[in-house]
C-alpha cells in the first residue's frame, strides 16, 4: 500500500498530480492528513478529482471512501437519484458560473470560489439545461456552445483566437474548421490541462485532441515572475518564427545575465513584438514542442537522474543540434539572488514594478 502523508497546503499541492497519476492508473493509496490540520484539509477537499466527488454524491463505496469514512459524510449517496454524468455536469456548469474554479497553476486543482462561498450564505435558483436525448455533460456542452463571447478567461480567449488564425493561414483553412468560437470558450473557461481534458471540450473530440492538444509544452520553473503578455508573445512568436526556419524550436521567456557574458555569435529575429536571440543555454524554464520532446527524452531523462554541473549539462547539448531563443528584453524574472548571473534580466525598472505592486 502507498501512503501519503501530508501536513501542508504546500504539501497536498506538490501531492496533487502523484495522487492524480495514481487514481489514473487505478492504484490504490492512503491519504493520510495530520489531525492538527484538519481544517486545512476540508478547505482543500476538491483536490479529490472530480470523479471522486461524484461518486461519493451518487453513493458509491470503494476502497477511496471506505478509507476516507466518506459513507459517514452527511453528503454521501444524497444525489443517488440522478446518474454519474449528470453531476459532472453540474460540476462543469458550476465551473462556468464561476461558483468553483480550476486553478491552473497547481494542476487543475478545483476550489470553491469567492463567488460560491456567497453563494452558500445566499442560495438562489440556477438554470440549467439538461436533455433526455443525450447524456447531461454533452447537453450542457451544447447550451455552451450559444453563450458567445462568455468566456472567463478573456486574455486566454484573445490568445487562442489569435493562435487558431496563425495556424488557419498556414494551412489555408477557415479558422472555424480547426476550433469553432464556442471551443474556444469552451477552453477559456475550463483551462483542460492533458489529452482527456481537451476531448472533452465542446467540439473537440479525441480525434482534434490528439492532433492539437500535444504541439507545445512549456516547462515552468516556481521561482520566476512573468510579464503579462508572455503567453502570448511566446506563442506568436513560436509560430512566426518557427515558420521563417521552418523547423520546430525552443524558446526561452527569459533574458538571462550569464548569456552576455561569452562573445559568441548571435542571430537576431523578428517576433511578434519583440525581437528574439539565438542562443545556447537555458536553465529549466522553456517551451518546445511534443515532437523534440520525443526526439530528445534520453537528454531530458538525464537532466533528472544525476546533479549534472553545469545541471542543465543534458539540456544544453540539445541547443548544439537545435534552435533556442531568448526575448529582448526578457518576458519572465528569474527571481533569484541580485548578484547572481542567472538572476536579473537588464533594462527592466525593478523599482517601478515594486511601486507599482506594492
Amino acid at each position: 500500500m502507498i501512503h501519503i502523508i501530508v501536513g501542508t497546503r504546500a504539501q497536498i499541492i506538490k501531492m496533487a498530480p502523484v495522487m492524480k497519476e495514481l487514481e489514473s492508473r487505478k492504484i490504490d493509496y492512503n491519504f493520510i492528513f495530520l489531525p492538527k490540520f484538519v481544517n486545512l484539509f476540508s478547505k482543500y477537499i476538491l483536490l479529490i478529482c472530480a470523479s471522486k466527488i461524484v461518486k461519493i454524491i451518487v453513493g458509491e463505496s470503494n476502497t477511496f471512501t471506505k478509507q476516507h469514512k466518506a459513507e459517514e459524510f452527511d453528503v454521501f449517496a444524497i444525489g443517488k437519484d440522478k446518474s454519474k454524468q449528470f453531476w459532472h455536469a453540474i460540476i462543469r456548469q458550476s465551473l462556468v458560473k464561476g461558483l468553483i474554479y480550476k486553478e491552473i497553476e497547481t494542476y487543475g486543482i478545483l476550489k470553491i470560489s469567492e463567488k460560491g462561498y456567497k453563494f452558500f450564505e445566499k442560495q438562489y435558483d440556477i438554470l440549467l439545461t439538461e436533455d433526455h436525448d443525450y447524456d447531461a455533460i454533452n447537453a450542457l456542452n451544447a447550451n455552451l456552445s450559444n453563450q458567445k463571447g462568455s468566456a472567463a478567461d478573456k486574455v486566454l480567449f484573445e490568445i487562442l483566437k489569435s493562435t487558431r488564425k496563425n495556424h488557419a493561414k498556414e494551412i489555408n483553412l477557415p479558422p472555424t474548421i480547426i476550433f469553432s468560437e464556442a471551443s474556444l470558450i469552451d477552453m477559456a473557461n475550463q483551462y483542460p490541462i492533458n489529452i482527456e481534458e481537451l476531448s472533452q471540450i465542446h467540439g473537440v473530440g479525441a480525434g482534434k485532441a490528439k492532433k492539437y492538444g500535444e504541439d507545445l509544452v512549456f516547462f515552468v520553473e516556481d521561482d520566476y515572475l512573468h510579464f503579462e503578455p508572455m503567453m502570448e508573445e511566446m506563442i506568436a512568436s513560436y509560430e512566426r518564427i518557427a515558420s521563417q526556419v521552418n523547423k520546430d524550436i525552443f524558446m526561452c521567456p527569459t533574458d538571462y545575465p550569464y548569456l552576455y557574458m561569452n562573445n559568441e555569435k548571435t542571430n537576431i529575429l523578428i517576433g511578434n513584438k519583440r525581437h528574439w536571440r539565438t542562443i545556447n543555454q537555458t536553465l529549466c524554464t522553456f517551451m518546445t514542442t511534443k515532437l523534440l520532446l520525443d526526439k530528445y527524452w534520453d537528454n531530458f531523462k538525464n537532466t533528472c537522474l544525476d546533479r549534472n554541473d553545469p545541471f542543465e549539462k543534458h539540456l544544453n547539448e540539445i541547443y548544439t543540434k537545435e534552435f533556442c531563443i531568448s526575448p529582448l528584453k526578457s518576458l519572465s524574472l528569474h527571481l533569484t539572488n541580485v548578484n547572481s548571473s542567472y538572476g536579473l534580466s537588464p533594462f527592466i525598472d525593478y523599482k517601478k514594478l515594486w511601486d507599482e505592486n506594492k
